[in-house]
């Protein structure tokens, strides 16, 4: 039987008890300490050496001694003190409790302490102390006995300003490596608020608002005392406080709502906080000096709490006890939420979307990856040598994206090129369809942040013109170069259009020019040429002609895609061999009807032979030019608005000629009569809450969702798009809406 020893006293010399005279029973001894190792109490730092009941340490970072009648005996209830004995072995360094003493008080319990171990605590706690410190395996009461001296050293040390800059560096470094392992959330929160301690105390006596903050999350309810402190000196200095700090604040104050869009977007809310930030208050918040004090957070260590804050906190309010700040940092988080709304949604859809580019397009420019926005500028500096043609999944390619994209999202996209000055041809923006990947797409210079030119009816009609010669021009495989400078200065020659428009008219040419364009089919080129006056098909007429003559041949390809636009045109198939075969005349005929060509005769087209013109027909042709310049003047300068179709006129056209391929005889698109009332609805404007469509499909007994669907799912078996795009607001395809109504 073992005598235990009193707590707080001094341990009694060891006594071995027989209990049998029979036979030998071992017996226990725990030896005492010699006087000659008590000294006084004093910090051991990293790397150094020394020997506690036979425990070799070479860790660091704790008190050792022999505490004196002199010293505070709560504050010095973290030394290792080496007047107690230690036992030859303990219960492992993840028992409290032990079998062969005492059971370790509760972490909570006011008075824990290295003296009221038993022998075997002491000794499983020198034994950890010597070895790499799990915080895995250690037991709770253990960490925080640990950390009773590392708070003392920060805070009353600290205070003394006797610890150096390497050895705060070496504590946070010791509290973040046991923080990984440990998992006891007490333990956890008083290690993060000694880590914002230390923050504050190795910056003191500087200003911490002239640093950045280094304090990433907090477990407590309170303010982190960095964040108080750096908004307490700018107080005191009355300086704006910068928007780093504002946005520590608002991140890590419990007492500020944080909606779905804040917790879910991460890197993107910094940097719009940010941003609203200096947008609201330019250099920064002015913040007031209000009368309650700062006080340090609370600490693990007892013995501390009724410790006053160090000399460098002293006399500094503690601004987060007051209202007004708050709510200013409050209301610019429910703006990023509302900001981040989209992203958010889209995110919470598509998990594992953050990064792509389809989350990036429902994202403000400035807050795209900087990956992406790399990859904008590198595309800005190709296209400063000359005019890129590319298919648009190449394009999107460029951003790590190989799929199609929205309507919507091709505009962002488009919008983000033009800001860093690329432009692209076709712009949906400008009523373009929306591209799929297979199309091509030219990206040309521009002055970033440009406004976006008119498509008036005549730069209509001259895009139209040029993509119909540029395609006349390969359609033997790849143009001429007397075809493609004659394109090129009839481009220049227009002078009623703006520089900008006369760009992107060049890169329609040099995006037809190329091999990766598509031909036009004949249903689509009908479409187009309808809407023309009279005058503006003959300027594409003679126009088509010029390109095709501009080498003095003419080939069977050419004239044969020259006989479709002219049936386009609804000319008399005999108008083109005439304008073929005129000589001297100045311009093609205008009758419709062949004019007298002298001896020329009009070859048939599938005889496989070209056209020869001779150098008469060559100088005709360059006389043309000028003359030709002065037609399309004039077809560009009338208001051809009153050409193009309208609603009305497509509908009175349609009960002439019968439904067209957009309307079946049940309905539009093949559907019933209560969907194609919603879809002639949805026509009739370019977007729509959804309040309102709700209210409209319940007025036709439709479900919302299904009625928009069945109306996506129509226009996708007609067109390949999708008719609507968005939630709320619901988006409407113009390009898919002018289709309907042709």
């Amino acid at each position: 039987m073992n005598s235990e020893p009193q707590p707080g006293g001094q341990d009694e010399a060891p006594v071995t008890v027989s209990v049998s005279s029979a036979e030998h029973v071992p017996g226990f001894r725990v030896e005492p300490p010699p006087e000659s190792v008590i000294s006084p109490v004093r910090w051991v730092g990293r790397g150094e050496h020394v020997v506690a009941g036979g425990v070799t340490i070479t860790g660091g970072l704790f008190y050792f001694g022999g505490t004196g009648p002199s010293e505070p005996v709560r504050l010095d209830a973290c030394v290792v003190d080496t007047r107690h004995a230690v036992a030859p072995r303990g219960g492992g360094p993840s028992q409290g409790p032990s079998s062969q003493g005492p059971s370790l008080p509760a972490p909570s319990l006011f008075g824990l302490a290295y003296e009221e171990l038993s022998p075997e605590q002491r000794r499983a706690y020198l034994e950890w102390l010597g070895s790499d410190r799990p915080g895995s395996i250690a037991h709770v009461g253990y960490l925080n006995l640990f950390l009773f001296g590392l708070e003392r050293r920060v805070i009353v040390d600290g205070a003394l300003e006797a610890v150096s800059a390497s050895e705060y560096d070496d504590i946070a470094g010791e509290l973040r490596r046991l923080m990984k392992a440990a998992t006891d959330w007490s333990f956890l929160s008083h290690a993060e608020n000694l880590l914002d301690v230390i923050s504050v105390m190795t910056i003191a006596p500087a200003r911490l608002y002239k640093t950045s903050p280094t304090v990433k999350s907090t477990r407590g309810y309170q303010v982190p005392l960095s964040v108080r402190v750096a908004f307490a000196q700018a107080a005191v200095d009355r300086v704006p406080v910068p928007a780093e700090w504002a946005l520590c604040w608002a991140t890590l104050d419990a007492a500020i709502a944080k909606r779905t869009p804040v917790m879910r977007s991460g890197e993107q809310f910094r940097l719009l906080f940010a941003k609203k930030y200096r947008e609201r208050f330019r250099d920064g918040m002015i913040v007031s000096v209000n009368r309650t004090a700062l006080t340090m957070p609370g600490t693990a260590f007892p013995a501390l709490l009724d410790k006053p804050p160090p000399p460098c906190l002293a006399n500094l309010p503690d601004v987060s006890a007051a209202t007004g700040p708050r709510k200013k940092l409050q209301q610019l988080v429910i703006e990023c939420a509302e900001a981040l709304r989209a992203y958010s949604r889209y995110l919470g859809r598509y998990p594992g979307s953050e990064g792509t580019l389809d989350a990036a397009l429902v994202l403000p420019y400035d807050l795209w990856p900087q990956a992406f926005q790399a990859q904008l500028e590198s595309l800005a500096v190709r296209v400063r040598e000359s005019t890129v043609v590319m298919t648009f999944g190449e394009l999107l390619g460029h951003f790590k994206s190989m799929g199609g994209i929205t309507r919507a999202k091709a505009s962002t996209l488009i919008g983000a090129l033009d800001r860093v000055g690329v432009a692209v041809e076709p712009d949906v923006r400008m009523g373009a369809r929306t591209p799929k990947p297979g199309d091509a797409v030219a990206l040309f210079a521009a002055p970033a942040g440009a406004s976006l030119p008119v498509a008036e009816p005549a730069y209509v009609t001259a895009s139209l013109m040029v993509e119909l010669a540029a395609s006349l021009a390969r359609i033997d495989g790849a143009a001429s170069p007397r075809q493609t400078t004659l394109i090129h200065h009839r481009i220049d020659s227009w002078v009623r259009f703006t520089s900008d428009q006369q760009s992107r008219l060049l890169a329609r040419a040099a995006m037809q020019l190329g091999q990766l364009s598509q031909p036009m089919t004949l249903a689509s080129l009908k479409k187009r040429l309808r809407p023309l006056s009279a005058d503006a098909r003959r300027a594409v007429a003679a126009f088509l002609v010029q390109t095709a003559s501009a080498e003095g041949v003419v080939t069977p390809s050419e004239v044969k895609m020259l006989e479709k636009v002219y049936r386009a045109l609804e000319f008399e198939p005999q108008k083109l061999y005439a304008d073929l075969h005129q000589g001297s005349a100045g311009t093609p005929s205008r009758s419709g009807k062949p004019r007298p060509a002298g001896s020329s005769s009009v070859p048939a087209t599938n005889t496989g032979v070209p056209f020869v013109l001779n150098d008469a027909r060559i100088a005709a042709l360059q006389r043309e030019t000028a003359q030709v310049s002065v037609l399309l003047a004039n077809v560009f300068a009338e208001d051809i608005v009153h050409a193009v179709h309208t609603p009305d006129t497509v509908r009175k056209e349609a009960s002439v000629e019968g439904p067209g391929p957009a309307e079946a005889p049940g309905g539009l698109l093949g559907l019933d009569d209560a969907h194609s009332t919603f879809l002639r609805l949805l026509v009739t404007r370019a977007q729509w809450t959804r309040a309102e469509l709700s209210d409209a499909a319940g007025d036709l007994d439709l479900m919302l969702d299904g009625a928009i669907e069945q109306v996506n799912e129509a226009s996708l078996d007609h067109w390949d798009e999708a008719l609507t795009d968005g939630e709320d607001p619901v988006e409407i395809n113009q390009a898919l809406v002018q289709r309907l109504a042709a």
